[in-house]
């Protein structure tokens, strides 16, 4: 059989994987617990390098460096490596770095067949293809080396877990290398009780007895040192201190958790009952209708002309008629009637979820108001990741409502899909309404990287306005003595008063 190449010697040469290659410590721990086990696990957290510091390298390893796996195949057959992503670009960009180590080596690069936008073939009849991830995957090939990249995060059209199903295609297509095979599951976690857990799970289990099983359990700083403390800091202040255990520091979390402290909720609660129409600017009315079941609300908000801090003017209610056969009609043209009052009074336009879209924005037309409908399905995720964002950085005030205070409360995370998701259970005859109404203002609300913008529109009662840029450093005096001090850092941008800007979103958990 024909020798291989060390691992070391090809991370350590720099006519091999060294001329563009230098791992942490702990990515060389791993290729080299990788290298001596035939199935491992690597649960490693955002930004400590899972695909150009481990999985792309390993790949090019053994493509080039392993002609021994050629003994495994027909004369003539093509042996595979295959790298499953879970979306078309996170592939390419797996494949674009086994690219690049291989033209950077003076060995390799003189291998090279043919490359496209999704394989590299080489003259030893290896080939390193990337797939998203598809039951259908890899099927009848020969595959030596599969590497299965951010496998907690591989769903199909439905939106339900393809993890399994990609394991399944895959795994038998490599038993013909019996233990010269690799198979690689790697990612952040995402929850608890999905495939990508249980393998971790039954691995962390048998590591210790079998040689042929590898885990590697490590947060994003352990394995990369360069992670600079203070964007770390960032991070958590973002994200959460739950998201950004499962993100940086690779806990597994369990659905239903809360989506903000009984601090973070609290530290908030500096706003005055009620703010006059001339102590704020920018302001925008979010609503919630609800008609039957749930009351309909209209919160108020806009940044304060002292401090420049996005605050909570005003919270109104509508509890459903008590006669639900005759009154409910009578009942919204009433709620109608005080919402246009209310955007008139504080010269704001009106922003709502999608619920009997239609007949919202007809009768709010009807009494001068401009409506902004949002679609929930699509934003309700990010409107409240943004609204728990402001609230752990202290950019938003609001009163001590208890209705608000316990809507804020209720907010739950769900984990194990394509994204982490709110869920608003409903209790005590309510189901979040205010807190849903203050997260569809959020939409209103933009932090663009180019600065604030100015925007003019043209209103059916209130004539033409414009949101002026403006720094707020001028109102840092003030803001010392209101609301605990806190108030909005220079340069945060002015209120998006029209649909051209959209409102913040977390991406690519």
């Amino acid at each position: 059989m024909t020798p291989r190449i060390p691992l070391a010697t090809a991370l350590d040469s720099k006519r091999l994987l060294g001329a563009a290659f230098e791992p942490f410590p702990a990515q060389r721990t791993i290729l080299m617990g990788i290298e001596a086990a035939t199935r491992s696990t690597l649960v490693l957290g955002r930004r400590s390098g899972k695909t150009r510091g481990v999985c792309a390298p390993y790949l090019v390893y053994r493509a080039t460096c392993c002609p021994h796996l050629s003994e495994y195949v027909q004369r003539g057959e093509v042996v595979y490596h295959c790298a499953v992503a879970p979306k078309e670009a996170q592939a390419r960009l797996l494949l674009d770095e086994c690219r690049r180590l291989i033209e950077a080596s003076p060995v390799f690069s003189v291998m090279v067949e043919r490359s496209t936008d999704t394989s590299i073939r080489l003259s030893n009849g290896h080939e390193i293809v990337v797939l998203t991830a598809s039951g259908r995957t890899g099927r009848g090939w020969g595959v030596a080396s599969c590497v299965m990249d951010e496998a907690a995060w591989y769903f199909d059209t439905a939106g339900s877990s393809s993890a399994r199903e990609v394991f399944r295609a895959l795994s038998p297509s490599t038993v013909q290398f019996s233990s010269a095979r690799r198979i690689i599951a790697c990612s952040t976690p995402n929850g608890r009780g999905d495939w990508f857990h249980q393998r971790f799970t039954e691995a962390l289990a048998r590591a210790d007895s079998d040689p042929s099983v590898y885990v590697a359990w490590l947060k994003s700083i352990e394995v990369n040192p360069t992670l600079d403390a203070a964007t770390l800091a960032n991070e958590r202040a973002d994200l959460g201190d739950e998201l950004y255990s499962s993100e940086y520091e690779v806990q597994w979390l369990a659905s239903g958790s809360a989506l903000l402290s009984e601090a973070d909720i609290y530290s908030c609660a500096t706003a005055p009952p009620e703010l006059a129409p001339d102590e704020i600017e920018d302001a925008v009315v979010a609503a919630d209708f609800g008609w039957r079941r749930d009351p309909s609300v209209a919160v108020v908000i806009g940044r304060h002309k002292l401090t420049g801090m996005l605050t909570v003017a005003r919270i109104d209610s509508w509890s459903p008629p008590p006669d639900l056969t005759e009154g409910t009609w009578a009942h919204q043209l009433q709620v109608f009637e005080e919402v246009a009052a209310l955007a008139k009074v504080y010269s704001a336009e009106v922003w709502a979820d999608s619920y009997e879209s239609e007949t919202v924005r007809s009768q709010l037309a009807q009494r001068g108001a401009y409506v902004h409908v949002i679609s929930q399905s699509e934003r309700k995720t990010d409107d409240h990741f943004e609204l728990a964002r402001r609230i752990r950085s202290g950019q938003i005030s609001y009163p001590h409502h208890d209705d608000l205070i316990n809507d804020l409360r209720r907010l739950k995370i769900s984990y194990g899909g394509k994204r982490p998701t709110i869920t608003n259970p409903r209790a005590a005859g309510r189901h979040g309404d205010i807190g849903a109404a203050l997260a569809v203002s959020m939409s209103a609300f933009s932090d663009g990287a180019e600065g604030p913008i100015a925007i003019s529109v043209s209103h059916p009662s209130f004539g033409t306005r414009s949101t002026m840029p403006g720094d707020g450093t001028q109102h840092a005096a003030a803001a010392a003595s209101m609301y605990d001090g806190r108030y909005s850092s220079p340069g945060e941008p002015a209120w998006l008063s029209s649909g051209f800007g959209g409102g913040y979103g977390y991406n690519d958990w």
